[in-house]
This record gives structure tokens, C-alpha cells and sequence, in this order.
């Protein structure tokens, strides 16, 4: 099977410019329909059941993440990609997938009893089915992701969010508790192997080398140790608050993670997914990768901050009115894992940088030390619930930005003061924005419904944010500009003659 042909520097451009349009559209439809579905899970479900699910992700999740070890990632990063390249990460995926079932499916008594959960082995040991189906799927999406196929993922990406989430509302309603997102999970990696074997024309063949083994494994064991690190973090965070507080902590900790995750998606993960594929394109152009970083840094914090300082503001009551007072307790950790999300969003460009520059090894370091130091002040203070754990991860993570951005600007060799001054109009939007949400919130949409209130709220606060940028921000007003031509060109090819 053919590879995707190299791009020149101005071929690269112009897919970076369609593929973050594709990528912010289809994770916002996506993630939109999934918030939708899971708004809907969340109120015929209890805290409970999301925290049984959450237990059972210790095992589960560990076994994803030593299946990928990363291989995806090298795959889209490698500068000379060759066949033996992706049929050896290919089927060292599926072996390992399917030694790691069987692993699972032994341990999945002990993880049970360490929760004193024992109806936990068998949602463990029937989730773990999901493993061979999302190796299927790895390599046909790292071949689109390197082709810079955007559309074709969105297409994938929507479709599966749909299937898998209608599915789980269906075995809600009729009572099957926390079969429903067992089966949720283990329907999204099927739809997804289903939809990329007709979408994407990669297909696995039989040059399995250990040369190609060494080759990728130069950059992927720096992904798989970066994603271990996050992984072990997220899962230490589940196990304190599961083992100190219970299960339904948990649960509600969990559904806070979800909207954070969700913000994640639609704003972040489409700009590091396009960015580790345009920076490590270019490699020998220095003055256009240092371009494209403040335009990348630019565009993440112009959207980005606004997005989650309104979630901080408005979180606590959003919570309330889309799930009801049963999930009280989710918003205050939604508040403040915002703050979280702002900081993932500011250093997600600098991380992008260091992986694309061939250096993952050094970020799986700056983000070993940072959790670390955060799960122990979590173990310290998990006695006083989920908040102070969640306060105690976001601190930890604030003090680490300034590594992340100072590693970058080595790297990328890039001006420092040319690129602080990217974060000055945004910051005085947030400002702005965030005085007239609280002014207007507590004073004069006080006696409103909710419903009413917040997207009053909401909606004049990111009026005053836009006018702000687009008076103070050059780079703003361009990329609003590119971004409108992009969608208009895309209108017009699509329209009759």
C-alpha cells in the first residue's frame, strides 16, 4: 500500500489551514452530540454507577496504553516513513492487544477486591473485549492523521460519537445501569474500525522488520512513557478518591472530568493533533515553523481562554441545570479543573513543539516530574475531598507552564517578547469578559430561569471578549478572516453552478 506523498511548505499551509477548520468542526459536533448523550446518561444514571466505571478504567486503561506504546504518534512524526514501518507497529499492536486480554481478565479479580466491588470483575473482564478492536483501528488513523486527511477522520469521528452514544441511552432507559456504558465504550472502537476500513485505503500487510521496530521505537517509547506518565496520574487520581472516599466521589469527579475532557477535545486536541503533523513537517524551515508557532499559540489562547474562564464562571450552575441536584457536588470540581484546562491549553503548543522536534523523552520528564509532586499533594489533602484534590493537581500544574514554554523556545529557537505579547490581548479579553459575566450573572440576570440566565450570561460575555480581541489582536483578525475564507471557498465548491 502506497504512503502519503511529501508536502511542500506552502502544501502544508494549506491543509493546516483546512485541517483546523475540519478538526475544530468535527470535534465540536462530535463532542457536542457526545455531551448531549452523556447529559442524558447523567440523569437517568447515579454517581454510582459512572464511579464503578471509573474503577474499572485502572485495568482497562492500563491495557490501552501499553497496546499503543506510542507507535501511532512516530508513525505521524517520522520524516521517512516506509511500508515495514507501519505493518511491523501494526502487528506488534494486535499481539499485544491480545496478550494484555488475557492478562487483564486474570487481574480483574484483584483490582475488584481492592474496591471491595466484586460486580467490578465482570464489567472489567467484558470492557477489556475492546482492546483488539482499537488496535484494528490505530494504524489507519495515523496514516490519515500523517496524510493530513482531516475529513475523513471528522466523518469517522462524528459517526461513532452518534452510534455509540444512542446505543447507550437506548440500555439506560430500559434499566441496564452500568451495562450501558460498558457497551457505549465497547461500541465506539467497533463503529470506528468499520468506518476507517472504508474510509481509509491503508491496509496491513506482512513486512514486519525489527529494523522498523528500533526505528520508530527512537521516538514512540518517549510517547509511551509521556502517556504513561498521564495515564498513571489520571488512574492514581481515580484510585485515592475511590479507595479514601467511595465510589460515588468518584463518580462525581469522573463527570467533571468529562466536561473538562470534552473542553479538551473541542479545543485543544484538534491543535496538537494538527500541530504534531504540520510542525514535524517542517523541519527544514526554520522561519516558517517559527511562523506557524505564534500563529498556533495565538490561535489556542485567543479561543481557548475565554472557553474555559466561562466554564469556571458559569460551571457550578451548568452542572445543576443540564444534570440535576444529584450532581451538585460535579460543578465545584468543574470550576476549578477549568483553571486546569486553561493551563493544558496555554503549554499544549510548547508540548506540541517538543514532540515534534523529536524530543519525547524530554516533555515524558517535565510532565513525570509535574505529576509526581501533584499525586503526592493529592494523597495529602484527598482526606478533605474532592475539591482539595482537584486544587492541589491545578497548582502543580501552574507552576510547570514556564518549563514547557522555556524547553519550546530552546528548541524552536524563537523570539520570547514576540511571542509573550500573543498572550496580552487575550488576557485583557478574559478580563473584560469575565467583569461583565459576573456583573451580569449576580446582578442582573439574578431573578432569570436558568435557562434564560446562563446563555444571556454566556453569550454577552464572548460578544464583549470578540470585540476586544478584534480591536487589540492583529493575529485575531486574521485568522477570523482565513478561517471565514476557508468556510466560504468550502460553501461556494459545494453549491450548484
Amino acid at each position: 500500500m502506497s504512503l502519503p506523498p511529501r508536502l511542500t511548505t506552502r502544501e502544508i499551509g494549506q491543509h493546516a489551514k483546512a485541517g483546523a477548520l475540519w478538526s475544530s468542526i468535527s470535534s465540536t459536533a462530535s463532542k457536542g452530540l457526545s455531551l448531549l448523550l452523556f447529559i442524558v446518561l447523567a440523569r437517568l444514571l447515579s454517581p454510582e454507577i459512572f464511579g464503578l466505571l471509573a474503577a474499572a478504567g485502572v485495568v482497562t486503561g492500563a491495557m490501552a496504553y501499553i497496546t499503543e506504546q506510542g507507535l501511532g504518534y512516530a508513525i505521524v512524526q517520522r520524516k521517512d516513513l516506509q511500508p515495514a514501518h507501519v505493518d511491523t507497529a501494526f502487528w506488534l499492536q494486535m499481539g499485544l492487544s491480545l496478550v494484555l486480554l488475557a492478562v487483564g481478565m486474570v487481574l480483574a479479580p484483584w483490582v475488584a477486591g481492592l474496591y471491595e466491588l466484586p460486580r467490578l470483575t465482570l464489567v472489567i473482564r467484558v470492557l477489556l473485549l475492546g482492546l483488539p478492536l482499537s488496535a484494528l483501528s490505530a494504524m489507519p488513523k495515523a496514516m490519515l492523521e500523517r496524510g493530513m486527511e482531516f475529513g475523513i477522520l471528522a466523518k469517522r469521528r462524528v459517526v461513532g460519537s452518534a452510534i455509540s452514544g444512542i446505543l447507550a441511552v437506548t440500555l439506560a432507559v430500559s434499566g441496564a445501569g452500568v451495562w450501558s456504558l460498558v457497551f457505549q465504550l465497547l461500541a465506539l472502537p467497533a463503529v470506528d474500525f468499520l468506518l476507517l476500513r472504508r474510509l481509509s485505503q491503508w491496509r496491513p500487510g506482512s513486512q514486519v522488520r525489527v529494523w522498523a521496530l528500533r526505528d520508530l521505537m527512537s521516538f514512540s517509547v518517549g510517547m509511551f512513557l509521556l502517556r504513561g506518565v498521564g495515564f498513571l496520574r489520571q488512574r492514581a487520581e481515580h484510585l485515592l478518591i475511590g479507595m479514601y472516599l467511595g465510589p460515588a466521589p468518584l463518580g462525581l469527579y469522573t463527570v467533571a472530568e468529562r466536561g473538562v475532557d470534552t473542553g479538551h477535545l473541542i479545543v485543544i486536541s484538534p491543535f496538537a493533533s494538527l500541530g504534531l503533523s504540520m510542525f514535524s513537517r517542517l523541519h527544514d524551515a526554520p522561519a516558517a515553523r517559527q511562523k506557524a508557532y505564534r500563529l498556533a499559540l495565538a490561535a489556542i489562547t485567543s479561543v481557548s481562554t475565554p472557553a474555559f474562564l466561562a466554564l469556571a464562571v458559569l460551571g457550578p450552575d451548568l452542572v445543576a441545570l443540564l444534570l440535576g441536584q444529584q450532581w451538585a457536588g460535579a460543578g465545584l470540581v468543574l470550576r476549578v479543573m477549568s483553571a486546569q484546562l486553561v493551563i493544558r491549553s496555554l503549554a499544549s503548543v510548547s508540548n506540541t513543539v517538543i514532540l515534534a522536534t523529536g524530543h519525547s523523552l524530554l516533555r515524558a520528564s517535565i510532565v513525570g516530574v509535574s505529576s509526581l509532586l501533584a499525586l503526592v499533594a493529592m494523597w495529602i489533602v484527598v482526606s478533605r475531598g474532592v475539591v482539595a484534590v482537584t486544587i492541589a493537581g491545578v497548582t502543580l500544574d501552574t507552576l510547570t507552564l514556564p518549563v514547557s514554554f522555556l524547553v519550546a523556545k530552546s528548541l524552536a529557537d524563537f523570539d520570547l517578547r514576540a511571542h509573550l505579547r500573543v498572550f496580552v490581548a487575550p488576557m485583557l479579553g478574559c478580563v473584560a469578559m469575565a467583569t461583565a459575566m459576573v456583573a451580569v450573572r449576580y446582578w442582573v440576570v439574578a431573578g432569570w430561569p436558568q435557562p434564560a440566565a446562563l446563555p444571556a450570561t454566556a453569550a454577552l460575555g464572548g460578544l464583549l471578549y470578540v470585540g476586544v480581541m478584534w480591536m487589540l489582536d492583529a493575529d485575531f483578525r486574521w485568522l477570523t478572516r482565513e478561517s471565514t475564507q476557508v468556510i466560504l471557498g468550502r460553501v461556494r465548491r459545494r453549491s450548484p453552478a
